[in-house]
């Protein structure tokens, strides 16, 4: 009921704010930028990866070609392709044009991942309606049945798979052709433009935005400023407020989006000769503060596939899910409704990033199914489903679940929440067995089927008390309102920036990132955000009264077992110096070379409960000994335990006086009543 709410949300406002217009053009300025397309612009195949499964398995994919293309450059379809390690000859890959096999490979062993390059020839790039199709032959062992579903036999078809777009230059652009439009590919670089002095607002902005367009990109985006000289080598996105520009090509594309608080604009953008032209996003807003709304508007896959039209100005956005409630449904980690079956017998691996929970307590994940008639009666074979979760089995016995509605089951499955905390990233796998004959070549009339409903749902318990934070918590620990904080005197690398935003990218998503300088930083920001330092501990005066609780020197790296001359990237995190239920990160980078991609890349994959971890020199990711933190608590246990041992001493002692002083007292009052009786 909530996304039907949304979409009537935005669909409202689609009504109000979307302004249908000529599709525009504009020169750019000769001085400053130059427009160079070597090659026919691409286009994403898929947008998600295609498993094809089985032993002779075809995808079809579908292109029109509305006006006659003038044949001055190459025209191409490009399959990056990945297939199963157990795939023999004469297992192959075949591609076709309008049913006219162009050409064949063989799927190998020693090579399980290739890119394979067709040419459209002339007949293909005629007018009308033509279709491209991925055939799939797979041999697991040959001369020997495969049973329906075999995983062993699958060739995946990757995103980047791509098809050269047909449209001649003048084409008019819409909203709709994002993000395929932008995309970067390794001959065609989509350039983001941020003004001359843009505030750290809309810097901030520019980075989330580039950052998710690199994560789904074949090469990062490249930011420069307007006034830079360039060559363009693909699309333009321009990011900034409205009134921070002052380069004429920008000005004239501003003219007529005043009136909301921010204004997304598509149009063509040209060389003054008209030799070359690509298309322009213009992400604009009429206060800085606002064009956070545009830039999630382009980096929330619900929202940007309903953008129509050449202009689109908002001044509201609808509220989405966020994955920070105690109960996630298993649509919010990517999880559609599926039917497992003979054919089918297990689902793909889907991932989602919880944040640490305590250890030793259970979190409960409730499935709510559908099963075939013929499952619900007697039968002699054993049907189970099997739930893996960070690799750990949970199984459930099908034919006792018990109905709670129509046709409806649901079952329980406790978790321990130590099972969870495995991984940063928890992945959770389905499979049936029972639905298959022993016998592969045996065939069989019986049909099982298990429908597990997207509703279903993971629960997990709230946390209670402070958190000790480690590399494993890298990035989820920061995916929620995570402040940056950059030195007040220092630059840091544009393209360091950009790997950071994406490294702290979850499930395809951009994180909740503010950007600031240190001389910004207040209380509350301190109070309500998880921190990552960028730099040097000495680029930043707020932390020279922390330096006790930071492993930074020479004789830390020691300690730890690292060499302190050996090091070229290196982050420490810790509990918050200022909230304890946050996190303290610092990032320290080389000035040459600049951030590796890869130090953040392999620090996601950090899976070890440290707290420091550095780059070589030589490129090898090595990680610090132990946990300072927990050494920390340690500390703090042990202190405790001596003030109890001491409690407890001196409660012996003041029950031994009481003793004595029992004892005296009746010693003296039996003294003097014998005194007496005398």
């Amino acid at each position: 009921m909530r996304k039907i709410i949304y979409l009537v949300t935005l669909a409202i406002a689609l009504l109000f704010y979307s302004e249908q217009v000529v599709a525009a053009t504009i020169v750019v300025d000769k001085e400053r930028l130059q427009i160079e397309v070597n090659e026919a612009p691409k286009k994403p195949l898929v947008t998600r990866s295609t498993e094809l499964q089985g032993t002779e398995v075809s995808r079809d994919f579908y292109y029109t070609i509305t006006e006659d293309i003038v044949h001055d450059r190459t025209y191409e379809v490009i399959f990056h392709i990945r297939h199963s390690k157990l795939l023999i000859d004469p297992s192959s890959f075949t591609v076709k044009v309008d049913d006219s096999a162009v050409k064949t490979i063989p799927l190998r062993q020693d090579k399980l991942s290739q890119s394979v390059t067709v040419q459209l020839s002339k007949e293909a790039l005629t007018k009308g309606t033509h279709k491209i199709t991925a055939s799939f032959y797979g041999i697991v062992k040959e001369g020997v049945c495969v049973a329906p579903g075999n995983a062993g036999s699958w060739l995946r078809i990757d995103p980047l798979s791509s098809i050269s777009l047909f449209d001649k230059a003048e084409k008019a652009w819409t909203l709709a052709d994002y993000p395929n439009a932008f995309l970067s590919y390794e001959d065609s670089q989509t350039t983001l433009i941020v003004p001359n002095q843009a505030s750290l607002t809309t810097i901030n902005q520019a980075y989330q935005l580039a950052a998710y367009l690199s994560e789904h990109s074949e090469q990062d985006v490249r930011i420069v400023k307007e006034s830079d000289r360039e060559i363009v080598k693909g699309s333009v996105i321009v990011v900034g407020g409205q009134a921070e520009f002052s380069e004429a090509y920008i000005l004239d594309a501003l003219k007529d989006t005043e009136g909301a608080e921010a204004t997304l604009r598509i149009l063509t953008l040209e060389n003054p000769d008209s030799t070359y032209s690509v298309p322009a996003l213009f992400v604009t807003a009429k206060e800085i503060d606002h064009l956070q709304k545009g830039v999630t508007l382009l980096t929330t896959e619900h929202l940007y596939s309903q953008l129509v039209g050449e202009v689109f100005q908002v001044n509201d956005l609808p509220v989405l899910d966020e994955l920070q409630t105690s109960e996630i449904t298993f649509e919010q980690f990517g999880f559609n409704t599926q039917t497992l079956s003979s054919q089918v017998a297990s689902t793909s691996t889907y991932y989602i990033a919880l944040p640490q929970l305590q250890s030793e307590q259970e979190a409960a994940l409730k499935l709510i199914l559908k099963k075939s008639a013929t499952l619900s009666e007697e039968i002699e074979r054993e049907t189970e489903l099997i739930v893996m979760i960070n690799d750990v089995p949970h199984a459930v016995d099908i034919q006792k679940l018990k109905e709670t509605s129509t046709d409806i089951y649901e079952v329980t499955i406790p978790v321990a929440t130590n099972t969870l905390n495995k991984s940063k990233l928890t992945a959770i796998q389905f499979e049936v067995t029972g639905f298959q004959l022993e016998d592969p070549c045996e065939t069989t009339n019986e049909r099982y089927w298990l429908y597990i409903d997207a509703a279903s749902s993971l629960t997990i318990p709230k946390q209670e008390g402070a958190l000790t934070f480690t590399l494993m918590d890298f990035p989820r620990a920061f995916y929620h309102n995570a402040l940056i904080v950059v030195p007040n005197e220092k630059t840091v690398s544009v393209d360091e920036m950009v790997q950071l935003y994406k490294s702290l990218m979850i499930n395809g998503q951009s994180a909740e990132i503010k950007l600031v300088q240190e001389q910004e930083i207040n209380e509350e920001d301190l109070q309500n955000y998880a921190l990552i330092f960028v730099g040097a501990v000495e680029d930043f005066s707020m932390l020279t009264t922390h330096t006790n609780s930071i492993l930074y020197t020479e004789a830390d790296f020691l300690k730890q077992g690292l060499l302190y001359q050996a090091m070229a990237d290196y982050a420490f995190i810790t509990r918050s110096f200022w909230q304890e239920n946050q996190p303290f990160m610092l990032l320290q980078v080389a000035d040459t070379p600049p951030m590796n991609a890869s130090f953040l890349e392999q620090l996601r994959q950090v899976n070890q409960p440290v707290n420091m971890v550095m780059l070589t020199k030589g490129g090898q990711l090595i990680t610090g000994k132990q946990e300072q933190q927990a050494t920390e608590m340690n500390e703090v246990e042990q202190s405790s335990i001596i003030w109890q041992a001491i409690a407890v001493f001196v409660l012996f002692v003041l029950l031994i006086v009481v003793i004595i002083y029992v004892l005296l007292k009746r010693r003296k009052k039996r003294y003097l009543t014998e005194e007496k009786n005398d």
